[in-house]
């Protein structure tokens, strides 16, 4: 997804779940001055006590306060991970998450002994690297370790990933 199209979409999610406190907010508000004469008039809310009424409307205001802060830490998150983001293309390259899956691949031909499972990683190493190795760890070992540092996958088709 083109990164400025998937900036959008995060903005767009993060205006819509604003509201959220706010309603809770007014809610608890309500909820505070419901015992007030004009308010119980307006509600018809005699069934619960004034004492109900005023710890619902600290429930609310409460839960709202938690709300945003819980949107606040996720806004946050995501300014971590998109600054991890660039810090990591920066220092590693534009395919630094294609060569972290070479090398979760090759440590899977190690490990797994299932051979459907050892074809499809040589499939997906193929489909990254253009290199045709048998479905076995130490071919692709040995040429990850020799063309880690080199190896370039703009070129490459996107399908995998």
């Amino acid at each position: 997804m083109d990164e400025s199209k998937r900036k959008e979409i995060l903005q767009q999610v993060d205006r819509r779940k604003g509201i959220t406190p706010l309603v809770l907010l007014a809610l608890g508000v309500l909820m505070l001055i419901s015992p007030l004469g004009f308010v119980q008039d307006l509600l018809s809310v005699e069934a619960w006590s004034g004492l109900t009424r005023f710890f619902l409307g600290v429930l609310f205001i409460y839960l709202a306060g938690l709300v945003m802060e819980r949107q606040h830490q996720t806004g946050l998150l995501r300014q971590v991970m998109e600054s991890n983001e660039a810090l990591m293309s920066q220092l590693l390259g534009q395919d630094y998450r294609k060569k972290r899956g070479v090398e979760l691949l090759i440590s899977m031909l190690a490990t797994t002994s299932n051979e459907s499972a050892k074809e499809r990683i040589r499939g997906q190493l193929q489909q990254l690297s253009g290199e045709d190795f048998p479905a076995e760890f130490d071919p692709w070992d040995r040429w990850w370790q020799e063309n880690k540092d080199s190896a370039s996958f703009s070129g490459k088709s996107e399908k995998g990933s």
